[in-house]
């Protein structure tokens, strides 16, 4: 199943909490912004990292991971909640929005 985890940190960037937010699919997984926002303000947390995993084993991101995290990275800033990264794990490896560039 495709997992969606958020890790949440404070203002020095030390782990608060993680948890899973979202299951899905064999190949996706439906993400809603406010279930996010919701949960980071309940963990008070200042960052947030994403994590999914793709089950297929590829770990280039979709058009829709894109679209999402650029969506997700500018709702919040709005909040002045940092979105430090969203990383793709398979079995194959790993793949850093913010080491190849996206955010």
């Amino acid at each position: 199943k495709e997992l969606f985890k958020i890790i949440f940190l404070d203002t020095q960037n030390c782990v608060i909490s993680d948890e899973v937010v979202f299951e899905g699919t064999i190949d996706r997984s439906h993400i809603y912004m406010r279930e996010i926002v919701e949960r980071v303000i309940k963990n008070s947390a200042k960052s947030v990292i994403f994590f999914h995993n793709h089950p297929s084993g590829k770990l280039t991101p979709s058009k829709q991971d894109i679209d999402f995290t650029l969506k997700a990275k500018k709702i919040l800033n709005e909040l002045e909640i940092n979105l430090l990264d969203h990383i793709i794990v398979s079995d194959t490896g790993d793949f850093s929005f913010l080491e190849n560039g996206i955010i």
